[in-house]
């Protein structure tokens, strides 16, 4: 149990450097696995919870929640606990990301789309013939 808590503690400090740098900053995946890795090394329980609301607050402060994270949290918390995180008074079936402010989610879609584009531009490399 231990070296869980480590290995989340060490995923989590990777997380700050990362918010942290200039080079590099969290993406549209970033938050997920780090609620996943809290959800598998730390289990669903009292001690998580902080560990995961601090988690939901990086997240919302970058404006990078998005439906991938917010699913992920359905999944992971029970409902009072999901609502109480998201200063959500009403029941878990009403939380749907549209409702939720725009300033937790203001990043999300355009880290998105920049991959998409990204992506999509780069497909045509791998079928190009070398020309010498």
């Amino acid at each position: 149990r231990e070296s869980k808590v480590e290995a989340f503690e060490t995923a989590f400090e990777i997380l700050k450097e990362v918010r942290d740098s200039e080079q590099i900053k969290p993406d549209a995946y970033t938050y997920p696995a780090v609620l996943k890795a809290c959800q598998k090394l730390l289990g669903n329980n009292e001690n998580s919870y902080a560990h995961v609301s601090k988690v939901v607050e990086m997240c919302c402060k970058d404006g990078m929640l998005d439906a991938l994270f917010l699913n992920n949290l359905k999944e992971y918390l029970d409902d009072d606990i999901l609502c109480k995180m998201l200063k959500h008074g009403e029941s878990v079936d009403s939380v749907h990301l549209k409702k939720l402010p725009n300033e937790w989610r203001r990043n999300a879609f355009n880290h998105k789309n920049n991959y998409e584009n990204r992506k999509s531009k780069g497909k045509g490399y791998r079928n190009r013939k070398l020309q010498i």
